[in-house]
């Protein structure tokens, strides 16, 4: 009997390497963030670079403008001046900068230590999927903090700087709302796209799943597709299906006899499913197809249908009622 090797830790023994891995961390953040600190100047003309003009994405929508002749892409020199309207504001400011910037460069040191500190109460197979999920979350967040920057940031930025309700209203930011607006659109890019490995996660854990998604949409297909009685008989069929297959009778000959009528109900679907996803579940939208039995030139409803006046619509009551006419003028004293 083989031993282990290692000695089993205790609940303490964990916290204990939990405490040495949160001060790793801080050290790590700490010491980063004083470096950031210290070089204000490059550190702010990161920062403030999406406000001027000569923003590199400015410089590359002009290059377009004249390469390819496209008036509309060049961009014009604008001018926002940032103020400071509290004694405090600026030294603070620097602070959660320097201290954001500190966080950001450790986070890759973070993340290998928390997995470090994880990992071995994880079976092989979970590791590789925190590594499946970990990484990528990684790149996918930095990518939307750079997109942030790069884009969306300098646009938004341009357009409400530069908008006025009147030349009567100057427009003066203040750094304080810069910075939290910059700080809370990077977190929001960084978090929207961080939904993949969401997505992906909970899936895992069978919350969502691609075989849900299909099955729901190819039903609404089904639902837009199949006449009344199609859709009826291919239920039908397709549960004695299924207690065949469960009780082992798949080589029964009737089995071939199915899956001919089902092969055949399917000749029609086809189309694309609109669904929209929510957390937990999803809804379904609507339907696109070229077989679809529901379109507005088949008939509409309540006035505007001309498809039948009311006097059809009379003749067709009584037809249909007339197996009801028969049974209830013979059961005369049943209640309705």
């Amino acid at each position: 009997m083989q031993e282990a090797n290692e000695k089993e830790m205790t609940f303490w023994d964990h916290l204990d390497e939990l405490r040495k891995v949160f001060f790793r961390i801080a050290i790590a953040v700490i010491l980063l963030a004083c470096i950031a600190f210290l070089n204000k100047e490059l550190l702010f003309d990161i920062v403030l670079a999406p406000q001027r003009s000569d923003f590199i994405l400015y410089r590359f929508f002009n290059r377009l403008a004249a390469d390819f002749s496209i008036p509309s892409l060049q961009v014009e020199d604008f001018h926002v001046e940032l103020i400071n309207i509290q004694l405090t504001s600026q030294f603070m400011i620097h602070m959660s900068t320097a201290f954001y910037a500190g966080l950001l460069l450790a986070s890759p040191y973070i993340i290998y230590l928390l997995f470090g500190f994880i990992s071995p109460a994880l079976h092989e197979a979970e590791r590789k999927t925190c590594l499946k999920i970990m990484i990528p979350g990684f790149f996918l967040f930095i990518t939307g903090i750079l997109l942030n920057y790069f884009v969306i940031f300098p646009l938004s930025f341009r357009f409400l700087a530069t908008y006025q309700v009147s030349e009567l209203v100057v427009n003066k930011i203040s750094i304080s709302s810069y910075i939290s607006s910059f700080t809370m659109l990077s977190l929001l890019l960084g978090a929207a796209f961080e939904i993949p490995i969401i997505a992906y996660f909970l899936s895992k854990l069978g919350l969502i799943t691609a075989p849900m998604l299909i099955i729901g949409a190819h039903k609404f297909l089904e639902k837009y597709t199949l006449s009344k009685w199609q859709q009826y008989w291919k239920d039908q069929v397709a549960n004695w299906y299924g207690m065949f297959l469960h009780e082992s009778q798949y080589l029964e000959p009737v089995m071939r006899d199915i899956e001919a009528m089902l092969e055949s109900s399917q000749r029609n679907v086809n189309g694309t499913a609109i669904l929209e996803l929510h957390p937990l579940c999803f809804s379904t939208v609507g339907v696109e197809s070229d077989d679809d039995l529901v379109k507005n030139k088949f008939g509409e409803y309540g006035e505007m249908q001309k498809g039948w006046t009311a006097e059809d619509a009379k003749g067709f009551i009584k037809v249909t009622s007339t197996a009801l006419r028969a049974y209830y003028s013979n059961h005369k004293d049943e209640e309705i």
